[in-house]
């Protein structure tokens, strides 16, 4: 998995190949039309190593998903049974946190706050709760303060 988030102050991403880094991750929440986690990890900003955190949150209107399951690999071959279900119809929430340099607080600083429309989110396997043929179904959650 990657996830990067870039600005004019901070470049921050998250790999799983990143063994110095050691990124966190803390799946929060997770459902058919929605996914909610945190990332965290140090970076060098300035010269200076720092706290970085990403609080994201993946929403997408239950309706927007596609009727029909998605095929995916399985050992007898691609079925769409379990399948996923993807829609283009998702919105991407994410609040980025910077530590303070020099602090030993552990104290987060919000330096970005932004959205990103029409992004693709896709479930399959266990996650797909719903019978064959029904629509994805569940409440689309907010971020907590």
């Amino acid at each position: 998995w990657l996830v990067s988030v870039a600005s004019p102050h901070f470049n921050c991403d998250f790999r799983s190949t990143d063994l110095l880094a050691r990124p966190r991750v803390h799946l929060a929440d997770i459902g058919p039309s929605s996914l909610r986690l945190q990332l965290q990890r140090r970076l060098a900003v300035d010269g200076r190593l720092r706290a970085c955190r990403l609080d994201v949150l993946v929403v997408a209107p239950p309706d927007t998903f596609f009727p029909d399951r998605l095929y995916v690999p399985t050992p007898r071959g691609f079925r769409d049974d379990p399948g996923s279900a993807e829609t283009f119809d998702a919105t991407v929430y994410v609040r980025a946190y910077l530590g303070r340099p020099g602090s030993a607080s552990p104290a987060l600083d919000l330096v970005a706050d932004f959205f990103i429309p029409n992004a693709a989110l896709e479930f399959g396997g266990d996650l797909l709760t719903r019978p064959r043929g029904d629509r994805v179904a569940a409440a689309a959650p907010v971020f907590s303060s």
